[in-house]
């Protein structure tokens, strides 16, 4: 991970006015699980693209990572509400709001993205409904759904080996092997 947070940072230098470069930076220290020096980064992308709704879910995602769950709420809000309720941003505040012990919300959540994609609404990866089941304690849901992303190669599930949501399921052997058919060398 310390290699992909220098490249992330040589785009900034070339970029710095950059929030994806900048935002690219805060989320490899995320990934890194270093939360408090990618709070900062990415609070400097959400000053660079103020509207931005990929900045608030990064912003949130760390808030969340640290347990500051009304903060990581308030950002996820503000992501969708940005976004127009983009399915990954409605997928984020559902496991956020599971991770902060509010299950029915995530349910409710849950409920509404499943019933839009069913009616052909909307599409949702995967890899989002995985997420969710993760954080609801659903092991099995959850590794249901990653594995289909896995089948769809779905780019998403590239970030699986070192997304902290999952850390609940780092010590299942379905994580491992996920991680293999991936197919990113460890």
């Amino acid at each position: 991970m310390d290699e992909a947070v220098r490249e992330a940072k040589l785009a900034e230098e070339v970029d710095p006015l950059s929030a994806e470069a900048t935002g690219a930076v805060g989320m490899m220290l995320f990934f890194g699980r270093k939360y408090d020096e990618a709070l900062p980064q990415l609070q400097k992308a959400l000053a660079l693209a103020p509207g931005g709704a990929q900045e608030h879910n990064g912003l949130a995602r760390v808030y969340a990572a640290k347990g500051q769950f009304p903060e990581a709420i308030r950002e996820v809000q503000e992501a969708r509400r940005l976004s127009g309720d983009a399915p990954p941003f409605v997928g984020a505040s559902a496991w956020m709001h599971a991770a902060a012990g509010d299950v029915a919300k995530a349910r409710e959540i849950l409920a509404g993205l499943q019933g839009m994609e069913k009616t052909g609404q909307i599409y949702v990866a995967p890899q989002s409904f995985g997420y969710i089941y993760a954080a609801l304690g659903d092991k099995d849901r959850a590794f249901q759904f990653l594995d289909e992303s896995v089948r769809r190669r779905d780019p998403q599930i590239l970030w699986a080996p070192v997304d902290p949501v999952l850390d609940g399921l780092r010590d299942d052997p379905r994580f491992l092997s996920l991680v293999r058919r991936i197919g990113i060398p460890q």
